[in-house]
């Protein structure tokens, strides 16, 4: 199975090398959606955002000790908290090395340098051993690559009975033909593969040998992350035109597109558990 229109690494890295900085301002730290209990939950965006963090180290649920990995670390916000909440060991990767320093200043800020370090890899083409890992998650990180390569990485590198848990964007109905074009656009200039549906994943996720654990639409949850995000792009306006100029603009006005408010696009996630071994070969 293979992802078409998949964004090609270095100018993913080059995107947020220009861009990472404006999603700062508009985001905060964590570079992923938001999770709210209903439509009248007023938290604020880094409330709900910790708040989603805080939902795949539930489902990851690892031990004191166990080794994470985190495919997409960004600027490290995710992995720190993950290893305060659990206890566990976090090794978070990026393909962009800004954001690889970034977040290793953090850990030494922190004081956590000895439970978590980030390095530079590749999520399609990992530096690590089979086996190596006791969990592993990407929070939103496979919108930007070749999913069944990233998926077949993470399996790979995940101890048997180890649990994946990753969140992604979901297309959950047809795109009506007057919008799509306008749809393939914004996926392009936000270096974005295009959206899965549910039974994708599923389809996927068989074909690595995966046991599905959960596979849940949070997109009653998430929703409100675009209007935080669109919001805020309004509030900082100014600073915005001023400090990154016309692709900037270009950038912010798909940030408040309407299209991502469209129920047939949503969020989804998916717990599921590498088995172990059976037959005369298992140890």
């Amino acid at each position: 199975m293979r992802t078409a229109g998949v964004p090609d690494a270095d100018d993913v890295a080059a995107y947020y090398d220009v861009m990472g900085p404006l999603l700062q301002l508009v985001w905060g730290d964590n570079f992923h959606f938001g999770y709210w209990d209903d439509d009248q939950d007023t938290s604020d965006l880094a409330e709900a955002t910790d708040r989603l963090t805080r939902v795949v180290a539930e489902r990851l649920a690892p031990r004191p000790g166990d080794r994470v990995l985190d495919l997409g670390c960004g600027v490290g916000v995710p992995a720190l908290r993950l290893a305060a909440l659990t206890g566990a060991t976090v090794l978070g990767i990026s393909y962009n090395r800004r954001q690889v320093d970034e977040a290793s200043d953090r850990a030494r800020a922190a004081g956590a340098q000895g439970r978590v370090r980030f390095a530079y890899a590749d999520a399609m083409a990992l530096p690590y051993p089979d086996a190596s890992f006791d969990a592993v998650f990407a929070l939103e990180s496979f919108v930007h690559l070749d999913r069944p390569r990233a998926l077949r990485e993470c399996v790979r590198v995940l101890r048997p009975g180890g649990r994946i848990v990753l969140t992604d964007m979901l297309l959950r109905g047809e795109i009506a033909p007057e919008l799509r074009s306008g749809v393939e656009h914004g996926l392009a200039v936000q270096r974005l593969a295009p959206f899965p549906t549910a039974d994708y994943y599923r389809d996927l996720a068989d074909e690595e040998g995966l046991v599905v654990e959960e596979l849940t639409d949070l997109s009653d949850h998430t929703r409100l992350t675009v209007h935080r995000i669109a919001d805020s792009v309004t509030r900082h306006r100014r600073e915005i035109e001023e400090r990154y100029g016309d692709q900037a603009r270009a950038i912010a006005a798909a940030m408040r597109s309407p299209l991502q408010l469209m129920p047939e696009f949503g969020y989804q996630l998916l717990l599921a558990r590498r088995p172990f071994a059976t037959g005369p070969s298992a140890v």
